[in-house]
């Protein structure tokens, strides 16, 4: 999807820190979105910011004069709390969306303006106002086409006596416009949206979209609770799942005896407390709604039980003795346990919506006794 946004709705949200931007940023970094952005607009928007700018210090600077009348002493504002920094609205953008194009209008053909401004074509309205509208227009066909741009193509703008019509509450390019697209020969889908709100309502799930996707620290403070109770209940599964080969390898890189990890009959893990240092060290978007995720923890005290024949333990009572505790006597058979920590490097896909851990692999297992 590319999305058009119109000068109007980027008034009097020069720093686009608004509400329905946030969650607009949002979706623009959780998807394969891309903005485009006319140079036109970057400088009309500069342009009414310098001016609504000036007009709001000249209102101040009237009102501090109005207030010394009702006061004894000077009653002052600090006009220099007001920005004095230049305002580059292509920059603010880029930070604010990330994925935006700048569109240039300088090989617009004025040919084709003059021709759409004798015949009052839209943009155009009578006496031949709507220039900078056309340029934009035209200027954003341009690149559609130039950069063979196949997706749909949203336009947010209120600019209702130029770029559309309603009808029962649904809105559609004007006419002209239309004739425009296909002298062009463009094959796009485009979609009219008359405000920000508008297209977040029809486009963004804002429960999917409230937060950026490869915040990592936020990913951990929504679902970290989600993490561990799964991982918790998968590790125990996992450890349990082994082979007795398997788990013997990982009782030997831990320092375990080689030989004395032979005489294993069978073993049982449990976990005693749960989950600690759990980390997020890779968080990545692999389709939309849906996070490839790396995540470190360790189980802070485990249990295995580990079972021996009668004879075995009796014959090798002073090496297992040392390793491992609190034989439990059974008929032929011997239970002893280790409490070993357990460190894990795992990945797993997160549904956002859903919020599901799928596809559950464990990478590597290390124990220290």
């Amino acid at each position: 999807m590319h999305i058009f946004i119109d000068t109007n709705i980027f008034f009097n949200n020069w720093y686009l820190r608004s509400a329905h931007f946030q969650i607009f940023s949002n979706y623009i970094k959780n998807t394969d979105a891309r903005i485009l952005l006319p140079k036109v607009i970057c400088e009309e928007v500069e342009n009414k910011y310098r001016t609504e700018l000036k007009n709001v210090r000249e209102e101040v600077q009237k009102a501090v004069r109005s207030a010394n009348n009702f006061c004894f002493e000077s009653f002052k504002i600090d006009i220099d709390q007001f920005p004095n920094d230049e305002y580059k609205f292509f920059e603010i953008a880029n930070n604010v969306l990330n994925n935006v194009d700048l569109i240039g209008y300088e090989n617009v053909d004025q040919r084709k303006i003059f021709s759409n401004a004798l015949n009052a074509k839209k943009p155009f309205r009578e006496k031949e106002k709507g220039y900078r509208d056309t340029l934009i227009w035209l200027s954003l066909l341009d690149y559609i086409n130039n950069n063979i741009i196949e997706d749909e193509i949203v336009i947010i703008t209120n600019n209702s006596k130029d770029f559309f019509e309603s009808k029962n509450n649904e809105f559609y390019l004007h006419q002209d416009l239309i004739e425009d697209i296909k002298n062009y020969d463009i094959k796009n889908n485009f979609t009219v949206r008359n405000s920000l709100k508008a297209f977040i309502e029809s486009n963004v799930k804002e429960s999917l979209h409230s937060f950026q996707h490869d915040d990592i620290q936020e990913v951990e403070e929504r679902f970290g609770e989600i993490f561990e109770e799964f991982l918790e209940t998968h590790s125990r599964n996992y450890m349990n799942d082994l082979s007795l080969k398997e788990f013997s390898e990982i009782f030997e890189e831990a320092g375990y005896s080689t030989e004395i990890l032979k005489l294993v009959k069978e073993y049982y893990f449990e976990i005693f407390e749960g989950l600690e240092d759990p980390e997020v060290i890779s968080c990545n978007r692999i389709e939309e709604g849906r996070l490839y995720i790396e995540y470190l923890y360790n189980l802070r005290i485990c249990t295995i039980q580990l079972r021996f024949s009668l004879a075995d333990y009796y014959e090798n009572q002073g090496q297992l003795e040392k390793e491992f505790f609190n034989p439990e006597f059974l008929d032929d058979e011997v239970i002893l346990f280790a409490f070993p920590r357990c460190y894990y490097s795992s990945n797993f896909i997160f549904d956002i919506d859903n919020e599901a851990v799928e596809e559950f692999s464990i990478d590597s297992v290390f124990m220290k006794q």
